[in-house]
């Protein structure tokens, strides 16, 4: 069961950056990006995603 919450996780870190990635760079709404925006988007959102899956990967070697 753990293995398969884990794996929900990285899934979930995948689409999270992949979508900000999207939103930010490949935006339908708007065609300005703003360098704040995007900074600050990137610590709250990409950082964490990487966090957990390096955590995923750090917990497969175990």
């Amino acid at each position: 069961m753990l293995k398969k919450a884990s794996f929900l996780g990285l899934v979930a870190a995948i689409i999270s950056i992949g979508l900000w990635l999207l939103l930010n760079f490949f935006n339908p709404y708007s065609n300005e990006t703003n360098n704040s925006t995007t900074l600050i988007t990137l610590f709250m959102l990409v950082l964490p995603a990487i966090t957990a899956i390096i955590s995923f990967l750090h917990q497969e070697n175990y």
